[in-house]
């Protein structure tokens, strides 16, 4: 993690203090640490072993193995015991479909209903991508969403210029706000942080000169005037939905009243003598 990414992993664990964490890795590093300091208890699902400090850690079990096997069978252990877990970090399998099936189990388990859940390399094209194929907003206890909670960067030099990586995403899950009919967060503002990195990327894979700084401004400028577009199409389309439904109480009202229901047979002899013109 970067310097930016590890205060802001310290930070909220200190403001949350969780009784139960998560770890998901490829292997038990430094963070694992970090949220050990923090909580009660932790579980570390990794596919490679801990090292001999993380091992001495007195509050923290092991699952090491399969992480797509190892993740659902503690998650279920968890609901059948009622327990509830506060924190997750998610940074496993860093494949589409690894990070699919990680975000989905979490999400589809009883035992996450007031967590606050971490994603790492949330820039990473294929990390994104399986973020997003989880259907994160389908799920009616998710309360917050934002994939660039901290956003990661572009690199411009070296082997991996042209690369987008790093990055701190944010789900956070509130099971009882689903008994409210509450709708869910909407993403927009939450992916304009790697839309702004994808075009610059373009620019910089298409001129070995530099950054096309002047494109991006343009590009961005345009954007914007389409978001504030989009929010006028969107008050338009609740007012008039707001109207709809005035006109559908007055129409219901006005059918099961009385007086409708006495001149129903002098409505339908009017009709009738229309339709014989």
């Amino acid at each position: 993690m970067t310097w930016g990414e590890r205060a802001a992993l310290e930070g909220l664990l200190t403001a949350m203090k969780p009784a139960l964490s998560i770890e998901i890795a490829i292997a038990p590093g430094g963070s694992l640490g970090r949220i050990a300091a923090h909580s009660d208890e932790v579980h570390s699902v990794a596919r490679s072993a801990a090292g001999s400090d993380l091992l001495a850690l007195r509050q923290v079990q092991f699952h090491t193995g399969d992480i797509h096997q190892r993740l659902p069978a503690l998650l279920q252990r968890l609901a059948r015991a009622g327990r509830n877990v506060d924190f997750v970090l998610v940074d496993g399998d860093h494949s589409t479909p690894g990070v699919r099936q990680d975000v989905s189990d979490l999400l589809a388990s009883p035992a996450i209903a007031d967590t606050v859940i971490l994603l790492h390399e949330t820039m990473n094209e294929h990390v994104r991508r399986g973020i997003e194929q989880a259907g994160v907003l389908g799920f009616p206890k998710v309360a917050e969403f934002n994939l660039d909670a901290i956003p990661g960067g572009l690199c411009t030099e070296g082997d991996g210029r042209g690369q987008l990586g790093g990055g701190l995403g944010i789900i956070k899950v509130d099971a009882r706000r689903a008994a409210y009919g509450t709708p869910p967060p909407s993403p927009t503002q939450a992916l304009s942080a790697y839309a702004v990195l994808t075009a610059l990327r373009e620019d910089l894979l298409a001129d070995d000169q530099g950054l096309d700084r002047e494109r991006v401004l343009e590009w961005c400028q345009s954007r914007s005037q389409l978001l504030a577009e989009l929010r006028q199409l969107r008050d338009e389309r609740d007012r008039l939905a707001r109207r709809l439904g005035e006109a559908e109480r007055v129409r219901a009202t006005l059918t099961t009243s009385t007086s409708w229901k006495v001149t129903r047979p002098l409505r339908e002899v009017a009709a009738a003598l229309r339709g014989g013109r």
